[in-house]
């Protein structure tokens, strides 16, 4: 009666917040922050596994316990929920945090990744610390990939396991299916009412201070789950043999040999167990499932236990005859626990339902194994380590019962072992003496008297801070000196200063596109340096003039002014008129003109060419310095090694090459536009200007004239005029810039 309402209080001071749900903030481990070596020194509860650097403890009664010298301690954990994120009964991993044998505390683990603080504000010396996950392992998956404690803790050695080892193989009665919800009265089963630390096997456990391994998941059944539909999938036999309920590990039985396996299956094969048939099926799998067990586990005593959801279909007399035939057959050690009915809530037995439960199988146990209750620790040294002058030695005791351990620490050394060389706190330099001491190379403190350091006379102590001779660029390197830190003479010369990679802007933008009537210019700020772009802006289009207003001999029913083509030239100031009053749109146009149009289409820095030429026939006009860059650029070429002919007129097929070849230097993406032209006059154009008059063609840029009757010639031989020119320009305008 004493336990029952003790575990009435507990679960009453959950609710009240006496037992606080711990926090998911933690302090961050630093360099000083001793972490424990999850492999050597931490004990591990139940059936665990480890996938990369994440121990895994997924069934109910599972997780881990260590043992340090200190005040707090924290872990990096991580949650796996075994359904979709939606299915919010499965949604927490609950685990009970035991503080030197006290529950203290509830981690509410539901996220993929969580640092959270297991103890804080401890007393300072040695403390136990205990994680068990208390839910279903078919609900959630719980993880931990790190321990550490805080700064100038250590850790002491873990508790080795028990001498005695229960294994409980089971369904929803064993993981503590809604076995607290008379206290939090859920409508329906969720995991915020289960709680596998009350139930008949963790309390058994704990009363013979047995190592518990609990497999168990809630509606499984020695051969059909529950539902009354046969389902066979992941029952008993097949989970017992993996490491977690999702069945992708198979179980090592090798790690972990049990006394005692206490079997609480059957209830949920009652929905199934209908006919005679039925029941003969069930009894057969009852003394398969105990053979698999026995097969693994060759000197355990075997419990089946059942009942404690009721009998409604008769099973126990099967169970109980699987058992006599083994029986008869050798094997003594199988035995039957009757578990009556109790208090339930959701059909499940309730905490003070377990602890009556608990003491049948308690009785069971000592009456098969001649146990007793552990009430007392039978300590004997098991391990000593020696002091030195940083670290205490510990001697450490085991309880050769239970396996609890605890540690004495002992006496600081005071023996050092000093280091050769001397830690200097003064550096000598070429005017003062030093001063340093011997260290010890375990606690590092200084030992023995300060030692002086004679001056290093013409020793120099070059400063870290380079004096400069020369700054350094964005491109170029510089040139300075060390200096002495105390006399400030030089100590190294001509030391590199690295480029700067900075740029430093000009005080002026530079026009590197110039704006037209029908786009918008480019200007830069360079650096003044490497002329580095730094900054870029647009230059607002050019406001235009109608142009039939300017010059008298054009009209805005001209087609050349129809299409825009001499206000778009004018305005952009790629061409000028041929006196202030007329534009000349039937003159024929030069080669020094069209050279000059493609400069000022490019936005040439006539400033970087030269007014001479090689030309012999090209004298400092408006068009030379254009005529020196369309050359260098390889847009145009001369009539001769010596002649450019600048005032002669340039032909339809000479502009296909000029404004291709200008296209191919300012880097422009040709496309196909037109559908190509077969035009009747081709075999009059040049053998070398076919490709140019093709590729201008279906480019966009020029088009042919119209016989009248659906073909088209191209008169490459035709003296282009100004108004066809300026077209040309807008087109390639239009599709290209």
């Amino acid at each position: 009666m004493k336990k029952r309402v003790l575990s009435l209080c507990l679960l009453i001071a959950i609710l009240c917040g006496m037992i606080a749900c711990i926090s998911i903030v933690s302090a961050a481990p630093t360099s000083q922050s001793p972490t424990l070596d999850l492999e050597n020194d931490v004990k591990w509860l139940g059936r665990t596994h480890v996938i990369g650097d994440r121990h895994y403890f997924t069934w109910s009664n599972s997780g881990f316990e260590f043992n340090f010298n200190g005040t707090a301690a924290y872990a990096t954990m991580h949650f796996t929920n075994n359904y979709t994120s939606s299915v919010q009964k499965h949604d927490t991993a609950y685990l009970w945090v035991y503080v030197d044998g006290e529950k203290t505390s509830v981690i509410n683990l539901k996220e993929a990744t969580q640092e959270v603080t297991l103890a804080k504000n401890l007393s300072k010396g040695n403390h136990t610390i205990k994680v068990v996950k208390r839910v279903n392992g078919r609900s959630n998956q719980a993880a931990v990939s790190a321990i550490w404690l805080n700064d100038g803790a250590y850790v002491t050695p873990p508790n080795v396991e028990s001498s005695r080892k229960i294994q409980f193989l089971g369904d929803s009665i064993t993981v503590g299916y809604a076995s607290i919800n008379d206290v939090v009265k859920e409508s329906a089963w969720s995991v915020h009412s289960e709680d596998s630390t009350v139930t008949y096997a963790a309390l058994a456990a704990d009363y013979f201070a047995a190592d518990n391994h609990t497999i168990a998941v809630s509606g499984r059944g020695v051969i059909w789950n529950t539902g009354g539909g046969k389902d066979t999938a992941n029952n008993a036999p097949l989970m017992y043999n993996y490491n977690d309920w999702t069945l992708k590990q198979q179980w090592d039985h090798s790690l972990y040999q049990p006394d005692v396996v206490v079997i609480n299956l059957g209830t949920n094969d009652n929905d199934s167990c209908k006919t005679e048939q039925d029941k003969e099926t069930f009894r057969a799998a009852v003394k398969s499932l105990i053979q698999q067990v026995r097969g693994i586990n060759p000197d355990a005593h075997i419990i089946w236990a059942f009942g404690a959801m009721g009998d409604s279909n008769g099973l126990r007399s099967y169970i109980e005859s699987a058992i006599s035939e083994l029986n008869a057959a050798g094997d003594e050690k199988i035995y039957y626990l009757h578990l009556p009915e109790g208090k339930e809530s959701l059909g499940h037995p309730v905490a003070s339902a377990h602890a009556d439960l608990a003491e049948l199988l308690i009785a069971k146990i000592t009456r098969v194994t001649g146990w007793t209750k552990h009430t007392t620790h039978n300590y004997a040294k098991t391990n000593h380590s020696v002091s030195d002058c940083k670290t205490p030695g510990l001697d450490k005791y085991t309880c050769d019962g239970c396996g609890d351990v605890y540690t004495e620490e002992l006496p600081l050394s005071d023996e050092h072992k000093t280091e050769e060389e001397l830690t200097v706190l003064t550096p000598a330099n070429c005017e003062e003496s030093g001063w340093g001491y011997y260290a010890c190379l375990i606690c590092e403190q200084q030992v023995g008297d300060l030692v002086e350091i004679p001056s290093a006379g013409a020793r120099h102590i070059a400063s870290a801070t380079i004096t400069v001779q020369t700054p350094a660029t964005c491109t170029k390197n510089g040139v300075g000196s060390r200096l002495c830190t105390i006399c400030n003479s030089v100590v190294v010369s001509n030391v590199k200063i690295p480029a700067t990679g900075q740029h430093v802007a000009k005080s002026k933008w530079k026009v590197t596109k110039a704006a037209t009537c029908l786009k918008k210019g480019v200007e830069e700020l360079q650096c003044k340096h490497c002329n580095t772009a730094m900054e870029s802006r647009y230059i607002p289009k050019l406001k235009g003039k109608d142009s039939t207003e300017i010059f008298t001999d054009i009209s805005r029913s001209d087609w050349f002014c129809k299409n825009g083509a001499i206000d778009y030239v004018y305005n952009s100031k790629f061409f000028v008129g041929v006196s202030d009053t007329a534009f000349g749109p039937n003159a024929p146009m030069t080669r020094g003109m069209m050279v000059t149009v493609l400069g000022r289409l490019h936005g040439v820095d006539t400033s970087k060419y030269s007014n001479k030429t090689h030309f012999t026939d090209v004298g400092d006009q408006y068009y030379t310095k254009y005529i020196n860059w369309a050359f260098k650029a390889g847009i145009v070429s001369g009539t001769s090694a010596t002649t450019f002919e600048p005032d002669a007129n340039v032909t339809r097929e000479q502009i296909s090459k000029m404004i291709l070849e200008y296209g191919y230097y300012a880097d422009v993406d040709f496309r196909v536009i037109s559908t190509a032209i077969d035009f009747t006059d081709q075999n009059s154009i040049s053998s070398w200007a076919r490709n140019y008059v093709a590729d201008c063609q279906v480019c966009g840029i020029v088009s042919g004239i119209s016989n009248g009757d659906g073909t088209y010639r191209f008169e490459p031989k035709k003296q282009a005029t100004r108004a066809e020119v300026a077209t040309i320009i807008l087109n390639f305008a239009k599709l290209y810039l």
